[in-house]
C-alpha cells in the first residue's frame, strides 16, 4: 500500500438552483470504495491506496440522487501537500475544501531511509564508473 492520507475538510458547499435543475441538498465525497456524505460541514479522511484513483466532490439532490460532480487529481493534492480553494462541481454549484496529504511519522521515517538508500546506491555506482574510466 502507498503510504499517506488525504484529509478533506468541507468548508462551505453551495447547489445548483435553477428551475431546470433542483437544488442540491448534500455533498458526497468520495475516493475509491470509500464515501461520505455531509449536508454543511465535515472532515474525513481517505487512505491513499492508488495514485490514479480520484478524490470526487458530487453534489446529490434530497432523493440522493447526483446532480453534478467534480473529480481532483490525488497526484495533485500530494504535490500541493496543502491546498485551500473553491472548487467548481457545475454551472453555480461550488464547494470550498481544504485538502491535504499527511503523512504520519513512520512513513515519513520509511521514505527518508528509501531515499538515503537510493542516494547511497548512485554514488556507488558513480564511484564503480569513474573507476572503471579511470582504468581504462
Amino acid at each position: 500500500p502507498m503510504p499517506g492520507v488525504v484529509q478533506v475538510v468541507v468548508l462551505e458547499f453551495k447547489g445548483v438552483s435553477s428551475s431546470s435543475k433542483p437544488t442540491a441538498k448534500s455533498l458526497k465525497v468520495s475516493m475509491g470504495k470509500r464515501q461520505y456524505q455531509t449536508w454543511d460541514r465535515g472532515e474525513f479522511f481517505f487512505p491513499v491506496s492508488k495514485l490514479r484513483e480520484d478524490l470526487v466532490i458530487s453534489l446529490l439532490d434530497a432523493s440522493g440522487n447526483e446532480i453534478a460532480h467534480s473529480d481532483i487529481r490525488t497526484a495533485e493534492i500530494i504535490e500541493k501537500r496543502f491546498w485551500d480553494e473553491v472548487f467548481s462541481v457545475s454551472e453555480s454549484g461550488h464547494v470550498h475544501l481544504k485538502l491535504s496529504f499527511i503523512l504520519s511519522e513512520e512513513e515519513r521515517n520509511r521514505i527518508r531511509v528509501m531515499r538515503e538508500s537510493a542516494v547511497r546506491k548512485k554514488i556507488a555506482m558513480d564511484l564503480s564508473i569513474e573507476s572503471i574510466s579511470v582504468t581504462a
